[in-house]
């Protein structure tokens, strides 16, 4: 068993405790776990939803990023069509694809997200996140967290690291992980140290400890960490779900059937994106649908009207942004504030 949240670092309860006035009187976005549970801290990490956002660094993809090579075939051959790059072209279509988000990591986090999701690979010896097309560095949204750590040292962040690295490559993400960013505090000194936290830690003990990122490596990643870093490798099993594989008019009732079926022994999130409902031939489908200049085009040569396919390339050619696929988008917040709601409803019925 790892050491308990007890030993968290003197620094960061310094924070902590010259902070909690301030955070509790907080009616913001930015500081709703704590005001949501303020009175409730013998809960457990487990019993909270924690609102997410899919492929959340996703903001900087960019036609000039270019597209990584490991992304999809289908995406790839889009790419490389002639004269992709025209006008937005192809090549505008998978980056209105790969583009789940428009907010920054930190402008997510304010609005109320409390679990990211972070893909991360390498390119010429950088360390970039990336969704089928290259996006902003690591250290650019390793240093949006610890910023947001220092001025909401108690409101919980959960992360999901998706790496495309191999083993040679672990020793430059350790380094990004215990690099020091905000008051010289790095993002292993802020990650709780405890397995199954979900139904051990209390949001009372992670307040107290000074720690407020959630994050657990594990397989051969886990075991580099424990011989080469004093970053902490937790087992924390997350539930996560796509809530938006349905509509916004019932997504209050969605977020609370995924409450209410919650065993609390592991953490549960919700990502907030379009849904591709994770189909094949639909993804086949949107390919030959993003090769044409409009919905009726698409209709016309394809022979479909009103499905995913046609709703996707409708979307682009309104918003030129798939993000707001679903009917929100996330610069309203609308999603995430439905998940805050669903946490206060939880705290009222106990």
């Amino acid at each position: 068993m790892r050491s308990r949240l007890s030993l968290a670092l003197p620094i960061a309860l310094t924070l902590c405790a010259a902070c909690v006035d301030d955070v509790a009187t907080d009616e913001s976005t930015a500081g709703w776990v704590h005001r949501v549970y303020a009175d409730h801290g013998a809960q457990t990490l487990g019993d909270v939803l924690f609102p997410g956002t899919h492929d959340s660094a996703s903001y900087g993809v960019a036609v000039e990023n270019g597209i990584s090579p490991h992304s999809g075939e289908l995406l790839v051959s889009l790419w490389n069509l002639p004269g992709g790059d025209v006008d937005g072209g192809s090549q505008g279509r998978v980056v209105g694809w790969a583009k789940t988000q428009n907010l920054t990591l930190h402008e997510q986090l304010d609005a109320g997200a409390r679990y990211l999701d972070l893909r991360v690979t390498e390119r010429d010896g950088e360390l970039l996140t990336w969704h089928s097309v290259y996006s902003v560095p690591l250290s650019v949204v390793l240093d949006d967290l610890v910023a947001f750590a220092a001025t909401h040292p108690l409101e919980p962040v959960v992360i999901s690291f998706g790496l495309d690295l191999d083993s040679t490559q672990y020793g430059a993400f350790a380094d990004a992980l215990t690099a020091p960013r905000t008051d010289d505090v790095s993002v292993c000194d802020l990650l709780i140290d405890e397995d199954g936290a979900a139904s051990k830690v209390t949001l009372d003990a992670l307040w107290s400890s000074g720690r407020s990122l959630i994050w657990g490596a594990d397989g051969d990643l886990g075991k580099f960490l424990r011989q080469n870093t004093p970053c902490p490798t937790s087992k924390v099993p997350v539930e996560g779900h796509w809530s938006l594989a349905v509509t916004p008019d019932i997504i209050a009732k969605v977020l609370q059937d995924t409450v209410e079926a919650h065993t609390g022994d592991s953490l549960l999130s919700n990502d907030f994106i379009f849904s591709l409902e994770g189909t094949s031939d639909r993804m086949a489908q949107f390919g030959l649908v993003s090769s044409y200049d409009s919905l009726q085009a698409a209709e016309d040569a394809l022979g479909f009207s009103g499905d995913l396919p046609g709703r996707m390339i409708e979307t682009y050619n309104t918003n030129g942004n798939m993000g707001v696929f679903a009917g929100d988008a996330i610069e309203k917040t609308d999603l995430i504030e439905a998940a805050i709601r669903a946490n206060e409803r939880e705290v009222a019925v106990r």
